[in-house]
């Protein structure tokens, strides 16, 4: 810090710093105090928001994935899929889009927060910001289609967890798109499997409950 007076925001953060730091020994402390510059540089990924938003399970090639009518996806074998939302075919348009290849990640939050926050910290913004929001989501390629999701259902059932790292036992959430004109062209989605049956759900921002920190989030890998 540049400064040698702190203010009190300055005050309450080191002291909640000091009450998360882990049991150290004396030795330990003594090399931490003799190596300032590798603290330093541990310190400073404190600025980038999002960036221990979460841990990351496992990644995953997905192939390209052929254009599919929305009201066939989650649809079929009936044995597979049980409940499947109004808002599914309501806000989505009628046709999910054809998609290329492409990585996917499935990471698990080291905190349970709300959707909001989750996508602010993804996008590295310290602050919610109304309106614009869904658009830089949108922007940035943080969606998947539910024709891409349903391929990845499809082979966790065929194929096992250990093929996509799914937790058939977590909930699974993601960013879709749908219509511009509700909740700016973006929804969560979420899966929960109960009794051998994959449920799906979409819903805006506010009204999509907690990520809880054993949940787990689909996220395509940028490139």
């Amino acid at each position: 810090m540049d400064a040698k007076t702190y203010d009190r925001k300055t005050a309450a953060f080191a002291g909640f710093m000091l009450q998360h730091v882990p049991p150290l020994t004396n030795d330990e402390m003594s090399d931490w105090m003799d190596s300032p510059e590798a603290l330093s540089e541990i310190m400073t990924e404190l600025k980038t928001p999002g960036r221990f938003l979460y841990k990351e399970r496992t990644r995953m090639r997905l192939d390209a994935v052929a254009a599919k009518e929305t009201s066939e996806c989650f649809a079929s074998p009936a044995e597979r899929y049980g409940k499947r939302n109004l808002n599914l075919d309501q806000w989505t348009t009628k046709c999910q889009e054809a998609t290329r290849t492409c990585v996917i990640s499935v990471v698990v939050p080291c905190i349970t927060t709300t959707h909001l926050r989750w996508g602010a910290g993804l996008l590295g913004l310290r602050k919610n910001i109304p309106g614009g929001f869904g658009s830089l989501l949108l922007d940035r390629g943080y969606t998947l289609t539910l024709s891409q999701v349903e391929k990845l259902i499809e082979r966790t059932e065929k194929a096992g967890a250990e093929s996509t790292g799914l937790s058939i036992n977590s909930s699974t959430h993601f960013f879709t798109k749908i219509k511009k004109e509700i909740n700016g062209g973006i929804a969560i989605g979420k899966l929960v499997r109960s009794n051998r049956e994959w449920n799906i759900w979409i819903g805006t921002f506010g009204y999509s409950g907690l990520l809880w920190n054993h949940d787990q989030f689909l996220l395509p890998v940028l490139a």
